[in-house]
This record gives structure tokens, C-alpha cells and sequence, in this order.
């Protein structure tokens, strides 16, 4: 990530209104350029700019302030957006811009030292007002709520039809960028057909709006009361299930396998969300989401290296993530297919 020079700080200024006393860029990697903005008025305030090259495109500011506004305007805590700006000229790239949320984010690598993970009680009022959440993006009408077509898909799509949408966009990254640069991973491919062919056999039920990256390290708590949901840059309409199924991912639930999202059990967690949507969670095609986001990571994962390869980012690190995501993604192709269950007690 690229810091703002002198003269982009001071545009950044003009731009406020006010002037900026202090930058402290938060992160750089795979998603958004994340800078921390300290104004002369003692509000803070984060710019999250897009990256010149990154694995989640195309980065567009007009699609991340028209999903925060449907999420605000449907009950979902998220930051306040202060305004967004298309003008790479301003500070390198186009960006957005939003109130820092003072709040806790916890880790899911040390949720041991959250106290509201601490107990049972602390861990199940969590988990409620996060299935509370998905609960609001059911009943949210994206239809109405003006996003671009790169959130909705095809207008009159059914879930399936969006799915095999989802599939091919990152398959279609795969091909175009990875395999030129890498040998290609077979088992990608693999995957891409079977979600593609079991799609059709999904229960037909209106299309949501999904986060597309629910889990712990993206929601914000202040005490144990969940303030904010942030990262929404992989929001997309689809099957009801994929963010119940990202939420169940076995990666996030390595340490105690048999809390989903580290947090309760399948059947609590399953009576959660038929509470909160009106709907049982057909534990087979929650397992099928879990294989969706397998796939996408194993997918995302080799396309961040051949930027690497190309000079355009720095993603070495992931290299070892490689075989643990195609030995997750086998493992779980073959307990879908036998019908084996045992993803809900272990990560597997």
C-alpha cells in the first residue's frame, strides 16, 4: 500500500473541509487501502481507497456507499459514510470515506482474551445479534434500494441462476490471471462444475442481499453489543444461505470445531436463524455454501500471488494457504458427495 504523500493529505484537506492534523495507514493487502484520518476538529474519520491492483475487483466507490446506505436503511449498524470521491487524481485512486468506529474487533485468533467470549451467556448474546443481522438482509428489498447491477446480478435471476453467476466470475479471474502465470489447480475447476451443477438443486426461495464476508473480524462490539458491520466489498445478491454457510467456514472454527464462527453450536445456531428469517437452514445446502467459499478462497488466494509474480502486490505469505485451501475444498467435495455430515461437529 502506497502512503498519501504531503500534497494528497492536503487535498484530502480541501476536500474535508477542515484541515488534517494526521494519517496512519491501517492495512493494505487483498482488499481496500485502509487509512485512519485525524481532522483539526477532533473528528476521526477512515478513507478506505481503492488498491491499484487487488483480488476482489472491479473496486467501485458507487457500489460501497450504495450497500452501506440499503444496510443502514434496513436496520444493520454500519459506519456512518461521510462521502466518496471517483477522482483517482485527488489521492492516487478513487475512495470513500466514513466515521471511525470506536469499538472492539475482536480476533478470531484471540477470541480467548475477548470477555464476551468468555462465557456461554456472552458467546450466545453475540451470536444472536449476529444471525439478527442476516435476519435484516432477508428482509431487505435490494430490489428497491438502488445498487448497480455488479451487487444484484441479472435483474429476474433466480438463486441459482445468481450462484452460477458468483462461480463463473471467480473461475473467470482464475482463468484470465492465474493459469498464464501458474500451473493450473485442477481441482478449481473441479469445484467450479460441481457448484455449478448442484445449483439447479438448490430450494427454490427468493434471492438476498449477502455480506459475503461474515465472521467475527468484521463486526464491531462495544461491550457485548454489536455496534457495526464492516467490509462489505464482496456484498452480492444470491441464495439465502451463503453468508449462514461463510459464518460456518471450518477454517474459522479450527480451535473448537463444534462452535460455529467460534461462537455456539449447529442447532443453536440453526434455531437462531429459523427465528430470525422464518426459515430451517437445510444443514446440506449450508454445507454447499461452505464449499462456495472454499472455493472462493482457493481461488483468491493463487490470484493474489500472480500479481505477486507481476510485481503489482506483495503476497508471498500466501503461498503456504495454497494446499490448505485445496485440502480443505477435497475434503469437503467428498463428505458432500457421500453425505457425510460430520463438517457440523469437526472442521474437518
Amino acid at each position: 500500500m502506497t502512503a498519501l504523500t504531503p500534497e494528497q493529505t492536503a487535498a484530502l484537506a480541501d476536500w474535508f473541509g477542515r484541515g488534517v492534523i494526521g494519517v496512519e495507514a491501517r492495512t493494505g493487502g487483498l482488499s481496500w487501502d485502509v487509512f485512519t484520518v485525524d481532522l483539526d476538529d477532533g473528528e476521526r474519520v477512515v478513507i478506505k481507497r481503492a488498491p491499484s491492483y487487488g483480488t476482489i475487483d472491479p473496486y467501485d466507490v458507487h457500489k460501497e456507499v450504495a450497500v452501506h446506505q440499503a444496510a443502514a436503511l434496513a436496520g444493520i449498524p454500519v459506519p456512518e459514510l461521510w462521502g466518496a470521491c471517483d477522482d483517482p487524481a485527488l489521492i492516487g485512486e478513487q475512495f470513500f470515506a466514513m466515521a471511525h468506529v470506536d469499538a472492539d474487533f475482536p480476533h478470531i485468533a484471540q477470541l480467548a482474551d475477548w470477555p464476551v467470549w468468555q462465557t456461554e451467556a456472552g458467546r450466545r448474546r453475540a451470536a444472536e445479534q449476529i444471525v439478527e443481522v442476516m435476519g435484516k438482509l432477508h428482509r431487505l428489498d435490494w430490489a428497491a434500494a438502488g445498487l448497480p447491477d455488479l451487487v444484484t446480478g441479472p435483474s429476474e435471476a433466480t438463486g441459482a441462476e445468481l450462484m452460477a453467476g458468483l462461480v463463473n466470475r471467480w473461475m473467470g479471474n482464475v482463468e484470465r490471471d492465474v493459469y498464464p502465470t501458474f500451473a493450473p489447480l485442477p481441482i478449481l475447476r473441479d469445484a467450479a462444475r460441481f457448484l455449478l451443477d448442484h445449483a439447479p438443486e438448490m430450494p427454490e426461495a427468493p434471492p438476498v442481499l449477502s455480506h459475503g464476508d461474515y465472521r467475527i473480524g468484521n463486526l464491531a462490539f462495544r461491550g457485548d453489543e454489536l455496534v457495526a458491520v464492516l467490509d462489505w466489498e464482496r456484498a452480492a445478491v444470491g441464495p439465502p444461505l451463503l453468508d449462514l454457510g461463510f459464518f460456518c467456514h471450518p477454517l474459522s472454527r479450527r480451535r473448537q470445531p463444534e462452535l460455529m464462527g467460534m461462537l455456539v453450536t449447529w442447532d443453536e445456531l440453526a434455531a437462531l436463524y429459523a427465528a430470525a428469517t422464518s426459515t430451517e437452514p437445510d444443514p446440506r445446502w449450508v454445507h454447499y455454501c461452505i464449499i462456495y467459499w472454499i472455493f472462493v478462497e482457493s481461488a483468491v488466494v493463487p490470484r493474489g500471488l500472480a500479481l505477486t509474480v507481476e510485481g503489482k502486490m506483495r503476497s508471498w505469505p500466501a503461498f503456504t494457504q495454497i494446499p490448505l485451501n485445496t485440502g480443505n475444498l477435497a475434503q469437503h467435495l467428498d463428505a458432500w458427495e457421500s453425505g457425510d455430515t460430520s463438517w457440523i461437529e469437526q472442521a474437518l
